[in-house]
């Protein structure tokens, strides 16, 4: 928590207020869908009685977040503008990163998942390491792609997905 604490102020200076807001928005927008898209069966996966039932529910899960990922995909590419606008408050030069939320549902079910295989195989060590790895990676990225990309919301939003894609690996 002290790495994202520090970049903090670096990274308040780069964004403008909005370019980082964007990616607010849509990572809220895709941890909505998180309990859908897991049905919370990480809870059950690390108090199943064998490894062969958890691996059953981490199956399942997968397949249930790849399906709820799809409705959000075509929730994005179908609903009107101004459904979007009110749910979201994003203006329509925003809203095209609204396609990376079935990414971020995705990225972000398979890490719930993965945390709760972590903690059910008392790999506490590799967990810590992997949330560490995310807000390292996380912070430098968000701080150095404004160098290649601009500082905008699509910088942002790479920043943080590939914190969170380093935490999955």
């Amino acid at each position: 928590r002290v790495v994202t604490f520090a970049s903090m102020a670096c990274i308040t200076r780069i964004y403008e207020r909005d370019a980082y807001g964007t990616w607010v928005v849509l990572l809220a927008l895709a941890s909505f869908f998180i309990p859908f898209a897991t049905l919370r069966y990480d809870i059950a996966l690390v108090i199943a009685p064998t490894r062969r039932i958890s691996a059953g529910l981490l199956m399942a899960v997968a397949f249930v977040t790849v399906t709820i990922a799809a409705v959000v995909l075509v929730g994005v590419l179908t609903a009107p503008g101004w459904l979007l606008e009110s749910f979201t408050g994003l203006e329509p030069a925003q809203r095209g990163m609204l396609v990376l939320a079935p990414i971020v549902v995705v990225l972000l079910g398979g890490q719930t998942v993965l945390q709760s295989w972590l903690t059910r195989e008392r790999q506490f060590g590799a967990l810590s390491k992997a949330l560490l790895v995310q807000w390292i990676v996380t912070a430098a990225a968000t701080i150095l792609l404004p160098f290649a990309l601009g500082a905008n919301a699509e910088a942002a939003a790479a920043g943080a997905v590939g914190g969170i894609l380093a935490t999955v690996f």
